[in-house]
């Protein structure tokens, strides 16, 4: 973008901020988006007022949008997952070259989610767990995707998770609806599902599930 001020896109970065547990390498991959993260100028430090102009046409053309953001897709890497079930894929990229890869099995993910998650006891005050259960709620939608028995098979105590699982989900309708209509986050999924409709979704997932 200029001779000194440059951004590397599509690099995996190790993610220090998120490197907490032992058996997990924490990674990040820096990528343009339209509404989340920092503003391409900040991200890079242009005070160049000429170039910022330049660029914003270049991302309004491009994206839509002027001030194009710069995140971080933030993803983990398991190095300890003896005994977790693992699924082959195979996926081809742009240059039309196909690469395999070994991921843990959606039906143990979405389990994990529910189990410690959406299941989880967080004691009285929900306040900061909010947030978790609600991206959790998000990623339960998958659940009509796939075998209930896949998902349950890896669940070890059913009735406590139901129990918690129902407190937790009538928490986030309560105390959750600011985050839901404020955070850019769920911007694009607000368009489509009202807040009562991702808990009823996945309340009604969960009963096949726990059956």
């Amino acid at each position: 973008m200029s001779g000194d001020r440059f951004a590397r896109i599509f690099i995996v970065e190790y993610d220090v901020e998120k490197d907490h547990f032992p058996d997990v390498l924490s990674l990040r991959m820096p990528i343009i988006t339209r509404y989340d993260g920092r503003p391409f100028y900040e991200f890079l430090g242009l005070k160049n007022y000429r170039l910022i102009s330049r660029l914003r046409r270049v991302f309004n053309e491009v994206l839509g949008v002027e001030d194009a953001k710069v995140d971080y897709l933030r993803f983990e890497i398991s190095l300890n997952m003896a005994g977790a079930p693992v699924e082959e894929i195979s996926a081809t990229d742009i240059f039309g070259l196909e690469h395999r890869i070994r991921i843990t099995g959606l039906g143990y993910q979405l389990a994990s989610k529910l189990e410690n998650k959406v299941g989880k006891d967080f004691g009285e005050d929900l306040r900061y767990a909010i947030h978790d259960i609600l991206k959790a709620m998000l990623d339960l939608r998958l659940l009509d995707k796939i075998d209930m028995g896949e998902v349950s098979r890896y669940i070890r105590k059913a009735d406590l998770v139901k129990e918690n699982s129902q407190r937790n989900i009538e928490a986030l309708l309560a105390i959750g609806r600011e985050l839901w209509n404020r955070n850019y986050r769920y911007a694009l999924v607000r368009k489509r599902y009202t807040l009562e409709e991702i808990a009823e979704r996945v309340k009604n997932n969960m009963q096949a599930v726990f059956h």
